[in-house]
């Protein structure tokens, strides 16, 4: 938990309402004409990776189409590195919100952890579908509980639950979630053949990806996402969610089925173009997102720090921060592989190629939007909870009073700081 100072003024009595709203006046303006130009330059830099990361990908994919003497082992390799994926986002979001104190917080964490390393496994390696529904389903109904219990309980002691009521309600997700892979009956082996292959490009493409961010980010202007609360960082996602979700059907799910070639291929200059050409609907991503931070920082109440420009000047390519480079890869892997997954389900169910492509493009964009979401709670964020605490000074030549405003950052189960 992260406490910090936000505004310290000593005034006379009849003062202190002006210094509880002065915060408010205190955050930096900036102008239209240079958040158009961060825009772009996000939205040039994730063009830039996307189309990398793509050709690397789309390479592994045509190189390891062509070992099916070795299938067996792409498919442990993938399922090895699915599970991984999977159980390291579920760990550490779990590690936040249920705590790993006592007992009973370890037990669930431990559930948690395996199930969806196991379920990530067989999604990486198999293309099976049923972990994909089940953990989304699973995903949606958490995330929905937790914001409707934000915005319904005002009192900060009421929004925080127990530590009793994180574990039951993760232990009884997680196994509302198993029972229903469990139950299901269809088959668990995706029919296309090379879907362990394309989980491996996957990873090879959301690697380069996150390599390009994590060092591009501040080649040239670019808006500073971290000046915000968690509150604020999902209304970047909200309000972002629509020209990205009409990106992403149009270029990855319509053009990119209108270029696929008529026969099955797997030849490299086949598959190029549709591939890349969904890079353009990342753009509009980056290019919308920018937007929604500056907008967002408009909101004093999501900004958390207060004297920070919204906008970073230039400084260059960045060594890469590796830690967060492999947490966000995780991410992404996971999340393209699961679109495959439900994407070749599909097709195996008779869809054509174009309505496939739109449908699970249009669920990908749904959690694909949120990926820094996802990330912000692998490092512990939560719904922020403003305190406000005062201290009277007196002298005896003066009445003043000292105003502190501090902003908890992370509300979540193991915190106990305030």
């Amino acid at each position: 938990m992260i406490n910090y100072p936000y505004q310290i003024a000593s005034l006379n009595q009849a003062g202190i309402n002006d210094a509880v709203a002065s915060p408010a006046q205190s955050v930096p303006r900036t102008s239209a004409p240079t958040i158009r130009a961060a825009s772009l330059w996000h939205a040039g830099r994730d063009l830039a990776g996307q189309a990398l990361g793509r050709t690397a990908g789309l390479g592994v994919l045509v190189a390891l189409s062509q070992l099916e003497s070795h299938k067996l082992p792409i498919q442990i390799i993938a399922g090895g590195i699915g599970a991984i994926a999977a159980g390291t986002q579920a760990y550490l979001i779990g590690k936040h919100q249920i705590g790993s104190a006592t007992a009973l917080q370890k037990t669930a964490l431990a559930f948690c952890t395996v199930t969806a390393a196991a379920a990530g496994g067989s999604v990486a390696a198999l293309g099976s579908m049923q972990p994909v529904a089940v953990l989304a389903s699973c995903a949606i109904a958490t995330g929905t509980a937790s914001l409707l219990n934000f915005l319904q309980c005002r009192d900060p002691e009421e929004r925080t639950l127990t530590e009793k009521a994180k574990v039951i309600a993760f232990s009884v997700a997680t196994a509302a979630s198993l029972s229903g892979v469990l139950i299901a009956h269809q088959n668990w082996i995706a029919a296309e053949p090379t879907f362990a292959a394309r989980s491996m490009a996957s990873l090879t493409e959301a690697a380069l990806i996150e390599l390009c961010k994590t060092s591009l980010e501040q080649l040239g202007p670019s808006v500073d996402r971290s000046v915000l609360n968690f509150e604020g960082k999902a209304g970047v996602s909200l309000m972002g969610l629509l020209p990205y979700y009409i990106a992403t059907v149009l270029f990855n799910g319509i053009l990119s089925a209108k270029l696929q070639p008529a026969n099955d291929s797997h030849a490299f200059l086949d598959l190029w173009g549709p591939l890349t050409v969904g890079a353009l609907a990342n753009a509009v991503r980056g290019a919308a997102n920018a937007g929604a931070v500056y907008l967002q920082h408009q909101n004093k109440n999501n900004v958390k720090k207060t004297n920070a420009p919204i906008v970073r000047p230039h400084t260059g390519i960045q060594k890469p921060d590796y830690k967060k480079m492999a947490q966000k890869t995780c991410v992404r892997f996971f999340l393209s592989t699961c679109r495959n997954a439900m994407y070749f389900s599909m097709r195996e169910n008779g869809m054509s190629m174009l309505s496939a492509a739109c449908m699970a493009q249009s669920f990908y964009s749904l959690f694909a939007q949120n990926r820094d979401l996802i990330y912000d709670l692998m490092q512990g964020e939560g719904w922020s909870e403003p305190v406000l605490t005062s201290r009277s000074d007196t002298h005896e030549d003066s009445d003043s009073t000292i105003i502190s405003v501090e902003d908890t950052e992370t509300i979540s189960a193991n915190s106990t700081e305030k």
